[in-house]
């Protein structure tokens, strides 16, 4: 059940309108909060009313969230939550001592250089109604009322309600005197340049329509503040009415942190500490944002004096972010138009319905995921989002385009292939263009997929094609390289006399391999195959070719044996005339 805040009552009954018109904004693609929004939720909360300890039904951290100006579980109330491990007890923490986040997806800690001549501060004669593309800035070190180290931020859930809530807290180095910060959301890119200027592109002297300014001004030696909204007109910015759901609490006396984190100190002070709950279901609902805002950077600044006429001093930033007020933009990646389904990236204003035409295309209304069928693909679709805000009725477009997917199907004359064939190619039956591999042994044309036979190992293989379209897709074939068998060993030469029966010739080989006989050194036919033993019949040079039973692949030479014919010996007879 969510508390009432004393002094605040009349704000309970509008709390819901805008709920869906804020999203939380993105750094870097991310969606988490920056030290600046972290400022800025700061700056909110810090408004005119007695600071009480309260806590927050959220489920994370484990007793809900106790916001009293201490960072320990446990203390002084125990089987509450909080930010750091404290004292024993059932109430979680969302850091450990070394200030590591518990929950990465939800909590985060920035910290920031304090008491340093390192900083970026403001020329002097800056004021923040001037256009910012006449600003400067220098390198030198801030006043210590305005000087922050660390800046720590959770989002929790009320299990109950599903409220989200946001968490946040944050410290400074000097607590006397008067002080101002502001935080400016530009809509249009502002970037701080190296020669100590900015560049601003917002076309209305420097900014834009709706640019969104929140102050917050410290007085009195920082024991209270007041928190202002400004939107700007185009000349000038114009208060706004404020009111929220939250509750605050700084430290009134010294409070335990980790160690050296403070400053350098383990502890804080009476009132360097701040921390804050926000329901941000219950944010903006008295300024009326029905054309809404995308603001895209966010720039920090302090002054030294609560005056308008005051010179700006320290800044931080500009930090690019993505804030959404009353607006909402959808998109889809293209990648997983390659897949079966494609879910929406929303940004803005939930809660609305999803629809898609021409007719044919498979889309949920309510979460915009959509179902692609073959019959999508090669067609462009437009999506349309409708939603609601502040009484606005209000749609988002996007238009998409199913992309066919790639064939990558190829093939080789065959799967198997002797070292001294020629190279073969593969012929792509799919889509042409792509990349072939194969592992290590294998030599391989990338482009065309000629297979180097000669210059490759024999072995078995795997080669893939991958396409390169915007769907690409891979397959695979197997290809094996066979060796040669080694060419027979002559079983010796033969001879025989005339008219005396032939000898065979014979041949050694390995296992696994025959011979086939030839009566030319290459090329003609076999006189006859598969025997290691032949006996011709007539005399001459024969030639042995192995040849593997299995693979057919055959030796690189014949080995040459001969085959002699001997004449019989002539017999000579004489007589003696006596």
């Amino acid at each position: 059940m969510k508390r009432n805040i004393p002094n605040l009552s009349l704000l309970i009954s509008n709390l819901k309108l805008l709920f869906n018109s804020f999203t939380f904004f993105k750094v870097f693609g991310k969606s988490y909060f920056s030290k600046n929004w972290i400022f800025l939720i700061t700056a909110v909360v810090f408004f005119n009313y007695s600071l009480w300890a309260q806590t927050a039904p959220v489920v994370i951290p484990n007793g809900g969230f106790e916001i009293d100006g201490n960072l320990e579980a446990n203390n002084p109330s125990s089987g509450v939550g909080d930010w750091i491990q404290g004292p024993a007890g059932a109430g979680g923490y969302v850091f450990d001592m070394n200030f590591n986040p518990i929950y990465s997806e939800s909590s985060v800690r920035f910290t920031d250089l304090y008491n340093t001549g390192a900083d970026d501060i403001f020329k002097g004669g800056n004021k923040y109604l001037n256009n910012p593309n006449t600003w400067g800035w220098v390198t030198s070190k801030a006043t210590g009322k305005g000087d922050l180290n660390n800046v720590l931020v959770h989002i929790g859930y009320d299990s109950v309600t599903n409220d989200q809530w946001l968490f946040i807290a944050s410290d400074r180095l000097v607590t006397n005197g008067t002080s101002y910060i502001d935080f400016e959301f530009f809509q249009a890119e502002i970037t701080k340049n190296p020669d100590g200027t900015f560049t601003s592109l917002g076309p209305d002297g420097g900014r834009t329509i709706n640019d969104l300014l929140i102050t917050v001004e410290y007085s009195n030696g920082g024991s209270s503040a007041t928190v202002s909204y400004y939107l700007w007109n185009g000349t000038t910015y114009v208060a706004q009415p404020t009111s929220m759901n939250a509750y605050g609490a700084t430290n009134t006396v010294s409070v335990n942190t980790i160690s050296n984190s403070a400053f350098g100190s383990s502890t804080y002070e009476p009132y360097q500490f701040v921390e804050a709950a926000l329901n941000m279901t219950a944010l903006f609902d008295e300024i009326d944002f029905c054309n809404g805002g995308q603001f895209g950077n966010v720039l920090v600044k302090t002054k030294s004096s609560t005056s308008t006429t005051a010179d700006l001093d320290d800044f931080s930033g500009p930090f690019p972010i993505q804030l959404n007020l009353g607006v909402a933009s959808i998109e889809y990646n293209e990648s997983d138009f390659c897949d079966t389904s494609a879910s929406v990236i929303l940004e803005g204003v939930t809660g609305g319905t999803f629809s898609s035409s021409p007719s044919g295309l498979t889309i949920n209304s309510s979460t915009g995921e959509i179902t692609i069928s073959e019959s999508n693909r090669g067609n462009s679709y437009t999506i349309t989002y409708n939603y609601t805000t502040a009484n606005c009725n209000k749609s988002a477009t996007t238009i998409i385009n199913i992309p066919t997917l790639d064939d990558a199907s190829f093939s080789y004359p065959k799967d198997s292939y002797c070292k001294d064939e020629g190279n073969p190619i593969p012929t792509i039956s799919g889509t042409s263009g792509g990349t072939f591999t194969s592992s290590s042994g294998l030599s391989i044309n990338p482009s065309t997929g000629e297979i180097n036979l000669s210059a490759s190992i024999p072995d078995a293989y795997i080669v893939t094609y991958t396409t390169s379209g915007v769907c690409s897709d891979s397959s695979t074939t197997s290809i094996t390289i066979n060796a040669l068998p080694t060419s027979p060993i002559s079983g010796g030469d033969k001879e025989y006399c005339y008219g005396a029966a032939i000898p065979a010739l014979t041949a050694t080989v390995d296992s696994g391999i025959t011979v086939d006989w030839y009566s030319a050194a290459s090329g003609g036919t076999a006189l006859v195959m598969g025997t290691t033993s032949y006996t011709p019949s007539s005399p001459g040079t024969y030639y042995a070719e192995a040849r593997n039973v299995t693979t057919d692949c055959i030796s690189s030479t014949r080995t040459a044996i001969e085959l002699k014919e001997n004449p019989l010996p002539t017999a000579t007879i004489s007589y003696s005339d006596s």
